[in-house]
């Protein structure tokens, strides 16, 4: 087979498999190989190849436009894959003419399993096979017979099919041509038989690809992720590892035993957004459920409307609901947990004993005892609270967080009397579902402070009380002497209600939630726009605003400067000349790389039989 004819097969299989490449198409179309590969094949991914070139030129033009070093100004797809015909392969004529002329709409890749891949043929296709469509048998004979010795295959033709069997098939990967299909199989026994049940007939298959949530995707990825890690884990078993990586997968197996398959939907929803929807199936969860372990929440869909108590410019924001109830189920989760994994562990350790001296096992119990026991980790986090607030946190403070919260964080620029910079700011708001609750742990707060002697005031923020602390992050803070440190409110801490929520972190974002502006996160464009593509009544939501990112640049620029006073400070100028250079260099791809992306989004909907997510990116205009 000559020199690199991989190359051009993948380019256009690989390349049409990119969710920016292709026309999009429904789930069922992309599916339809699927009948050519066994009944459990492992991992299976589907493409349609319609204006790939168009695709990948679009976005090549965008990226050199800002990153010419990285993509050339005049890049094109088919120049590309034409200049690579004449370099590897001195063939006459264009990409369009040896592969388009006979390459259809849909391409397919699988893995029957992961043992074909450990001890299968391991060619330069790899253990996979591939399915593409064809329009013209004739053409893609004429094409295969351009690029492969006739020395290395013995060729077959019949009225249905012309089979190309590789006399090296550890080597070589074999053919099969029909009518609408090519196949492409690491050995050549593949080709005598297609499958009487196939994996479009397995229930498992077809269940988790009907649960991708869009019409139409222009790839689909889908892991049976039970029978890809299963035999792994079992190998890891057979060989002779030390007794701490056995039980470790012992614990994966048995997390992997609620796991079920995984399915990937890409798509292109316009000339600038790309999307990827994420299925999470679960398997059984029996089990686990008898023995206390929750994995089914059921968390009602976030009100975006309560964005409007997140600044505008954080560049980071999650959104969900339910805070109280998901940290108490994680709570009862880890006390379930515990005395699981102790039995799993002592069972696998009671199995070594045998090749243990008596003082290790009994070591190594105690570790297995003590380490494992999650609920005691619970109880000390429990106690720690209640001595700081004088409140139960089970009781008196999860309950009452049903209703919406954000967590957001963008940095801040600062200024004191000995130095300026940028600090973090960060802020929790929950929604005040519960006046009387919230009340009652401020006054317990305000009294753990007081019996402490703890520095703090308190101030009226959005109608509501804010008690601030401000020596707690000075105290960690390198800059300056710690009573100016004192001066500066963003390196604040703050605890604060009022009729509409509940917040706690630095003063500035608290300050924000608590007495909303008009800049606030609900009246952001970006945020407005990125809401089309959420999942409908996502229960979680995470937007990534670039405008906010900026800043990255500057505090770059900042920690450079200092670095470069000091290098002045000992009289190396022209050191310290060739760093700020470089730190402004480095700043400017910075930008580049935050210009290049608009923004970015995560959805996720829980249901009883699996979590769905969908990931959105916007590039800038």
């Amino acid at each position: 087979m000559k020199k690199l004819m991989v190359l051009i097969l993948l380019a256009s299989l690989l390349l049409g498999m990119l969710p920016i490449a292709s026309a999009a198409a429904p789930a069922a179309d992309l599916t339809r190989l699927a009948s050519y590969y066994p009944e459990k094949t492992v991992l299976f991914a589907a493409a349609n190849v319609n204006d790939t070139f168009a695709g990948v030129d679009t976005l090549a033009a965008r990226l050199s436009e800002r990153f010419p070093d990285l993509v050339p100004p005049d890049f094109t797809l088919k120049g590309a894959l034409e200049a690579l015909l004449r370099e590897n392969f001195y063939t006459a004529g264009d990409f369009e003419a040896l592969v388009g002329s006979w390459l259809g709409d849909t391409v397919a890749v699988g893995l029957p399993s992961v043992q074909s891949a450990m001890s299968g043929a391991q060619n330069l296709f790899g253990p996979f096979t591939y399915v593409v469509d064809i329009t013209n048998r004739g053409a893609a004979e004429a094409f295969l017979g351009g690029i492969l010795y006739a020395s290395d295959y013995a060729i077959q033709r019949t009225e249905t099919q012309t089979t190309y069997t590789a006399q090296d098939w550890q080597r070589d990967p074999s053919f099969a041509i029909f009518d609408e299909m090519m196949m492409v199989v690491p050995n050549p026994r593949m080709l005598a038989r297609l499958p009487e049940v196939s994996l479009a007939d397995d229930p498992l298959f077809t269940g988790a690809v009907g649960l991708l949530p869009g019409d139409d995707y222009r790839a689909i990825l889908y892991l049976d992720t039970q029978g890809i890690m299963k035999p792994l884990m079992s190998m890891m078993n057979m060989t002779n590892l030390p007794i701490a990586v056995s039980m470790s997968s012992q614990g994966m197996r048995m997390a992997m035993d609620v796991t079920g398959p995984q399915v990937f939907g890409f798509a292109f929803l316009d000339d600038r957004t790309l999307m990827m929807d994420v299925v999470q199936q679960y398997a059984d969860l029996t089990s686990m459920q008898e023995r206390g372990v929750q994995y089914l929440f059921d968390v009602p869909p976030v009100d975006l409307e309560f964005a409007a108590h997140v600044p505008g410019d954080a560049p980071l924001v999650v959104q969900g609901t339910d805070f109280g109830p998901t940290v108490q189920a994680t709570f009862d989760n880890l006390r379930a947990l515990g005395p699981v994994y102790q039995e799993m562990f002592l069972q696998q350790l009671e199995a070594a004993r045998e090749y243990m001296e008596p003082m290790q096992y009994q070591m190594t119990t105690n570790a297995i005892r003590r380490y494992l026991d999650f609920g005691h980790l619970v109880t000390l986090f429990d106690a720690a609270y209640a001595g700081l607030t004088g409140l139960n946190l089970e009781k008196d403070v999860l309950p009452w967080m049903t209703g919406d919260y954000a967590v957001f964080a963008r940095l801040l620029p600062f200024k004191n009397a000995t130095s300026d910079g940028y600090t973090l700011d960060v802020g929790v708001i929950n929604e005040a579902t519960d006046a009387e609750a919230i009340a009652g742990m401020m006054d317990g707060l305000q009294y753990a402070l007081d019996s402490y002697n703890g520095m703090y005031t308190v101030e009226e923020v959005g109608g509501g009380q804010a008690l601030v602390l401000p020596n707690i992050v000075p105290t960690f803070f390198p800059g300056g002497p710690y009573e100016t440190a004192l001066e500066v409110p963003e390196l604040h801490l703050m605890v604060g209600a009022n009729d509409a929520v509940f917040g706690w972190g630095t003063r500035p974002g608290v300050a924000f939630g608590m007495a909303p502006g008009e800049d606030n996160l609900a009246g952001l464009p970006a945020f407005i726009a990125a809401q089309e593509y959420f999942l409908e009544d996502a229960t979680g939501v995470a937007f990534l605003n670039s405008d906010g990112l900026t800043t990255l640049a500057a505090l770059y620029l900042s920690v450079n400067q200092t670095y470069v006073n000091i290098l002045e400070g000992v009289n190396a100028a022209e050191a310290a000349a060739e760093l700020e250079a470089a730190g402004a260099r480095d700043a400017a791809a910075i930008l580049k790389i935050i210009d290049l992306i608009d923004s970015a989004s995560i959805s996720a909907v829980s249901s009883e039989a699996s979590m769905v997510q969908r990931f959105v990116v916007t590039l800038s205009e």
